[in-house]
Parts: C-alpha cells; sequence; structure tokens
C-alpha cells in the first residue's frame, strides 16, 4: 500500500486534485490517503496556513 497526503490547497488546486484522485482511484493501485488542509483559504477560517495535522 501506498500512502500519499493529499492537499488540495487554494484556486484550482481543488479541481486538479478531484481530477488527479479520479484517474489514481482508477489505476487499481492500493493507495491510503491522508487528507490534510492549507492555504489562504484555511488561513482566512483560523489565522494559519497550515494545520498542525498539514505539518506532522
Amino acid at each position: 500500500m501506498y500512502k500519499i497526503a493529499v492537499i488540495p490547497g487554494d484556486g484550482i488546486g481543488k479541481e486538479v486534485m478531484e481530477a488527479t484522485l479520479h484517474v489514481l482511484k482508477s489505476s487499481n493501485v492500493d493507495f491510503e490517503y491522508s487528507f490534510a488542509d492549507a492555504g489562504d483559504e484555511y488561513a482566512e477560517k483560523t489565522g494559519m496556513p497550515l494545520s498542525e495535522e498539514t505539518v506532522s
């Protein structure tokens, strides 16, 4: 199993990540996804550009 950190970020990052996940899921390779938050939108909500979970 391969582990992948999924950090969509801002702007088109969300759209690109959605398409990327679709391609990865159709590859029939066993991936474990770890979703994390980062970017300007996250900073506006929390005051921090990265969550502690994202950093660790």
